[in-house]
């Protein structure tokens, strides 16, 4: 995770502890799955998810129902498929737990 890096947008001391706990949390295999995004028009909400493909939607972290599109910058609602439920019992194991290792040469 590169967000201490020349030309990466500067994060809150909070912003940076909520990134340092997420990559704690999830299992080693899939940190460099690990991925944040800002949104808000003054980029000041913070949003972490696993990495996806192209024009692809994923589910941030920390929420329910919701689908964040990376390469579009913004996230949308989204009804709810029976798991939102679950969702908030498990935060984010979900994820980490419906996110499968990458393979070893990828």
């Amino acid at each position: 995770m590169d967000y201490d890096k020349p030309g990466h947008p500067s994060l809150t001391l909070a912003e940076m502890s909520l990134i340092q706990r997420t990559l704690e949390r999830v299992k080693p295999c899939q940190r460099r799955l690990v991925r944040y995004g800002l949104l808000g028009s003054d980029m000041d909400h913070i949003v972490l998810f696993f990495a996806v493909g192209p024009h692809r939607g994923t589910h941030p972290f920390y929420t329910t129902n919701q689908v964040y599109f990376p390469d579009r910058g913004y996230s949308i609602a989204t009804p709810d498929n029976g798991q939102v439920a679950q969702l908030k019992r498990d935060g984010i194991q979900w994820d980490i737990d419906h996110e499968p290792c990458p393979s070893p040469a990828g």
